[in-house]
């Protein structure tokens, strides 16, 4: 798959999510912190019915701008942007977070998210 191919797979989900878009056994890891468990999830059904569904009911408003997209070896897209995020308490937030995003025939196969979440749960205990 070329870069520009695997790019174009990326936007399609950051223009509109959709099952569609996910390989059957998609792997989708999250970094701890984010509120919500697990922080693996594999297949469609578990990242569209599991966890955007855990991440609707923890924020009010939830979304995520790619700034910026470099293809990597491998079918590989790494992803800079902003989570926009209100709590259910009405707290607005902004945070950085990076994809890595592996792309093949098309279809996304993983994605591994890491966000600031000391700016997205700032009530959490953090690790030093």
């Amino acid at each position: 798959m070329s870069d520009e191919a695997a790019i174009a797979a990326v936007r399609r989900w950051f223009a509109h999510p959709a099952a569609a878009l996910l390989h059957p056994q998609v792997h989708w890891r999250i970094c701890p912190g984010m509120g919500v468990e697990p922080t693996v999830y594999v297949g469609p059904d578990d990242v569209m019915g599991v966890l955007w569904p855990a991440l609707h009911a923890r924020f009010s408003y939830w979304s995520q701008k790619a700034d910026e997209m470099i293809a990597a070896d491998g079918g590989r897209v790494v992803v800079r942007g902003r989570i926009i995020a209100q709590t259910r308490d009405g707290r607005r937030l902004s945070a950085c977070f990076i994809d890595i995003v592996t792309v093949s025939d098309g279809l996304i196969v993983a994605v591994d998210s890491v966000a600031d979440t000391a700016t997205l749960m700032p009530d959490a205990t953090h690790a030093r």
